[in-house]
């Protein structure tokens, strides 16, 4: 089974690279991917075979991610499992302040990784 699977919306794409670049170099196999899908039709379909194979699926939230309709239908997905029995595990980061709405307010419930720092800066 592969390590990572970083999902994230187009806008925060530089933050989903330099995660990447981070697990990869500590020697995980990663995947990034920007919630784009082929048609609504067959949608579960298509993000259950996204998530099969995957010991880990990592959410970049931000409200451009919350957002999405896409969003929703993967957490759904991957909080329910995929056919096979195989679940992923979720790992939701938080990248910026987020309105919290829906899964997001059961604070007991869903642990939050929280971003900090800027991925386009160098240290001096």
């Amino acid at each position: 089974m592969k390590d990572f699977l970083i999902s994230y919306n187009q806008m925060d794409q530089e933050v989903a690279e330099w995660i990447a670049n981070l697990l990869k170099g500590q020697g995980y196999e990663v995947a990034v991917k920007v919630g784009k899908y082929q048609a609504w039709e067959g949608l579960v379909e298509q993000i259950q075979t996204m998530l099969h194979g995957w010991e880990h699926f990592v959410l970049l939230l931000s409200d451009a991610y919350l957002e999405e309709e896409y969003a929703k239908l993967e957490w759904g997905v991957a909080l329910c499992g995929i056919p096979d029995g195989v679940q992923s595990r979720i790992i939701p980061i938080r990248i910026s302040s987020v309105r919290r709405k829906g899964l997001l307010t059961c604070g007991d419930c869903i642990i939050f990784i929280i971003w900090i720092g800027n991925a386009g800066k160098k240290r001096s």
